[in-house]
C-alpha cells in the first residue's frame, strides 16, 4: 500500500490453518526456526461467487463483503526464501474479522489502522492501495478460480515492527459510510512458542466457506456461509 509497482503484484498463498478468529491466539514459531514475526493491518475482500477471468469492471458483482485482516508474517523467513509462502504460512498467523462489511468502498478511501499495546503503529487510507480491488480480482482469476469465501489480502502499509510474546494487536477499518470494525489478536507467553499446538485454538468466529445452495425468500439461490475455503 503506497508503494510503486512494475505492472504485476506479489502473489502468495497463505492456508486454512492461518486462520483465526478475533481475541484467538497467534503463536509463534520457535525460535530455533523464527525471531522476527510482524503484524501487517490489511483489509481483506471476501469473495461471493465463484469467479473466473472477470474483468476489472465487473469485479465488484463477485464481492460479498470486506473484513480486517492480519498478515503476520515471519519476516526473516520471508526474506531468506526464495519465495514468502512459509513465512506467511505458520498456523494462526491470519486473524480475520469480527464480522463482513457490505457497504463499503475502498477506491473511495477506507481508513486501515493498526495499534500494538494501544500504540498505533499503522494509518492509512485503501485509496492509496498499490493494486486496488478490481485490479487485483482480474488478476487473480486471469489464472486461478476463486470460491466463495476466499480472501483476498490487499496490501498493508508501512510502520510494521517485531512482534512480541504478550502483545495485543487491534486493527481496524473506518469510513464515512461504514461502522467500524476491529479485530484484536494477543501474541501468547513464550510456553506456547510452539508449531500447531495451540491449546486454546478454535474456529474462527468469522468463518467461510465455499457455498452450499440456499434460497432467500424471493425463491433466489444465496450462499451459505460455512467454514473458510481458502485465502489468498
Amino acid at each position: 500500500m503506497g508503494y510503486g509497482h512494475d505492472g504485476a503484484p506479489s502473489v502468495f498463498m497463505k492456508g486454512p490453518s492461518t486462520v483465526i478468529g478475533p481475541g484467538d491466539n497467534i503463536v509463534l514459531p520457535p525460535r530455533s526456526m523464527s525471531t522476527h514475526v510482524e503484524y501487517e493491518a490489511e483489509l481483506a475482500v471476501i469473495i461471493g461467487r465463484t469467479a473466473r477471468f472477470v474483468s476489472a469492471a465487473a469485479a465488484g458483482d463477485y464481492i460479498l463483503g470486506y473484513t480486517c485482516a492480519n498478515d503476520v508474517s515471519a519476516r526473516d523467513l520471508q526474506r531468506g526464501d526464495p519465495h514468502p509462502t512459509r513465512g506467511k504460512g505458520f498456523d494462526t498467523f491470519c486473524p480475520v474479522g469480527p464480522w463482513i462489511e457490505t457497504e463499503l468502498d475502498p477506491i473511495a478511501g477506507v481508513r486501515l489502522r493498526c495499534s500494538v499495546n494501544g500504540t498505533l503503529r499503522q494509518d492509512a487510507s485503501t485509496a492509496d492501495m498499490t493494486y486496488d480491488v478490481p485490479f487485483l480480482i482480474e488478476y487473480l482469476t486471469g489464472f486461478a478460480t476463486l470460491h466463495p469465501g476466499d480472501l483476498i489480502l490487499t496490501g498493508s502499509p508501512g510502520g510494521t515492527e517485531p512482534l512480541h510474546p504478550g502483545d495485543r494487536i487491534d486493527i481496524d477499518t473506518a469510513s464515512a459510510h461504514s461502522p467500524t470494525a476491529s479485530s484484536a489478536t494477543n501474541v501468547p507467553d513464550p510456553h506456547s512458542r510452539v508449531i500447531g499446538q495451540h491449546p486454546h485454538h478454535r474456529p474462527a468466529s468469522l468463518a467461510f466457506a465455499r457455498a452450499r445452495p440456499e434460497t432467500d425468500s424471493a425463491g433466489k439461490t444465496k450462499p451459505k456461509l460455512r467454514r473458510h475455503s481458502g485465502v489468498i
